[in-house]
């Protein structure tokens, strides 16, 4: 399963992504079909898991992962097995938010996942309807650039900001309402250590090797280097704040 690289590299929490299938099966695909990955063009709300399972995932990356399978999020949860935390986003098809996100609730409690789970989405009202279902649970709410104005704060725990979108207004408000805040996905050191000093709280990436180093690094820093790094952080957040990122098309 691809999510062992990421705990072999020290992640301490790990996102995917949970679809229904026909038969009502949680799967985790981030796609609506599987054309991308594997030339098949059927929705996968439209194929039962028996046919999802014969679907070769693996081989689009490498042939070596030929034998790679879709797994159900309870397979995925049981292999994880607490090593980090699974962010679960939700990725509802027409009218099937509802039941994909009960069916997520079920799976979850019965494996006794509770702790070490948060469910996710782009949707602030699929979030606020979490936070009605499992008022105890760890929600976060993904933004491609500005917080939704029909988002409410006290709806999620963390927000999942597209990194490109990240000034020193977002920093600042995730602090003043105590909220995590989160940046996706950067894949470049660079800009990790720039977010790190920033005072982002999580990094969501492709390389999380690069980010468990990048971290280390931060850790080992002296006393009088670290004011060095919170003081250039102070300036970038003062230049962000002036001249805010704008989102490539």
């Amino acid at each position: 399963m691809a999510f062992g690289a990421a705990l072999d590299a020290g992640a301490d929490a790990i996102e995917l992504d949970v679809r229904l299938s026909k038969d009502g099966a949680l799967v985790i695909f981030h796609d609506s079909d599987f054309l991308r990955i594997a030339g098949d063009p059927r929705d996968v709300v439209e194929t039962p898991l028996a046919a999802i399972r014969k679907i070769d995932a693996g081989s689009w990356f490498d042939r070596k992962f030929s034998d790679e399978r879709i797994p159900t999020l309870g397979e995925a949860l049981a292999f994880i097995n607490r090593r980090a935390v699974t962010i679960i986003e939700l990725k509802p098809d027409a009218n099937n938010a509802d039941r994909l996100l009960a069916a997520t609730l079920r799976e979850i409690e019965r494996g006794g996942w509770q702790d070490v789970v948060m469910l996710a989405s782009l949707s602030p009202g699929l979030v606020r309807d979490a936070r009605v279902a499992a008022p105890k649970a760890k929600l976060v709410l993904f933004a491609n650039a500005a917080l939704p104005g029909t988002a409410r704060r006290t709806d999620f725990d963390m927000l999942g900001l597209n990194h490109l979108a990240l000034n020193g207004a977002a920093v600042a408000d995730a602090r003043r309402h105590g909220y995590r805040l989160q940046v996706w996905t950067v894949n470049d050191p660079a800009r990790m250590a720039r977010y790190m000093d920033l005072g982002v709280d999580d990094i969501s990436t492709d390389r999380p090797a690069e980010a468990v180093r990048v971290r280390a690094e931060r850790e080992e820093l002296t006393d009088v280097e670290l004011l060095l790094v919170r003081l250039r952080s102070w300036f970038r957040r003062h230049q962000l704040a002036r001249t805010p990122h704008q989102l490539s098309h």
